[in-house]
């Protein structure tokens, strides 16, 4: 026995050692609240993408160590708890957004950790009223009756993310119907290239990243217009301005062409009746 689990645990390491030198990513992902069907509908989904291997702590220092890569031996040193390894070609930052978005909704359990804010939305709840109204005023969320239902009369922030969700309040939000823990595979730490990521650093909000990529592109746009760049994009931007400043240069100063012609007599027309006006009110 104590031999076939000797090349059990060889085989593993051999198999740790092949796919980190076979792959430029190195995921470490969290377990919490994973389930096995989970983990077998990810490898369905991502099947020739990546490869999750939940592997002893140990057993994966030890194989990736072996390696001597840069950098390697930090996340192996900071292998802790329950993980499994992701061995994939794609960028970790990809790989963290696809990751996110492949998570479920799961009912709270006591003990559970909040993964985002979670609000209790006014309205009819469909729960008539009795005992349980006193966990809706524990819980200070404000309520009503309402066609014989208890109704929540303001959105509420029940708990923060992060906070730690009571017995009281798991149970009332599964009455509700609300499903506020997010479970999946979280990235905790990656190897890309030789280089380290944090969980922090992989959190892309794409939101706010598009805004930013639109608002650079825009200052771009406006600098290259002001600057006359004649690039391909804003050339005709350019060549509107120009048009414009000449049109207004040659309506200020008089100046008559076929384009200006109108502008100008009506620019002139304007200056004549103003003094008119101001001559006749003088007497």
């Amino acid at each position: 026995m104590q031999a076939a689990s000797r090349l059990r645990k060889e085989r593993m390491l051999q198999e740790v050692m092949e796919l980190a030198s076979k792959h430029r990513t190195i995921a470490v992902a969290n377990l919490k609240k994973v389930r096995a069907s989970q983990l077998s509908e990810l490898r369905k989904k991502f099947r020739g993408e990546l490869t999750i291997k939940v592997v002893k702590n140990r057993i994966a220092a030890m194989g990736l160590k072996r390696l001597k890569k840069p950098n390697l031996d930090e996340l192996a040193e900071r292998l802790k708890d329950q993980v499994a390894l992701i061995f994939t070609d794609l960028d970790p930052f990809e790989l963290s957004i696809r990751l996110e978005r492949s998570k479920i909704d799961l009912p709270a359990k006591a003990g559970d950790i909040a993964t985002d804010d979670v609000v209790i939305p006014a309205g009819n709840t469909g729960i008539p009223p009795g005992p349980v109204l006193s966990d809706f005023k524990l819980l200070g969320i404000p309520t009503k009756i309402d066609m014989g239902n208890i109704m929540v009369t303001k959105d509420t922030t029940v708990v923060r993310k992060g906070e730690v969700i009571s017995q009281k309040l798991a149970s009332l939000l599964t009455r509700l119907g609300i499903k506020p823990i997010k479970a999946g595979l979280s990235i905790k730490l990656a190897y890309s290239d030789g280089m380290l990521f944090t969980e922090e650093e992989l959190k892309v909000d794409l939101a706010e990243y598009e805004e930013k990529v639109s608002r650079a592109h825009r200052d771009a746009i406006s600098l290259a217009v002001q600057a006359g760049y004649p690039a391909p994009e804003v050339l005709p931007m350019v060549v509107a301005k120009a048009h414009r400043e000449a049109m207004s240069l040659a309506c200020s100063c008089g100046y008559t062409s076929p384009e200006t012609i109108v502008q100008v007599l009506r620019a002139a027309e304007a200056k004549a009746r103003s003094l008119y006006r101001v001559l006749s009110e003088q007497g």
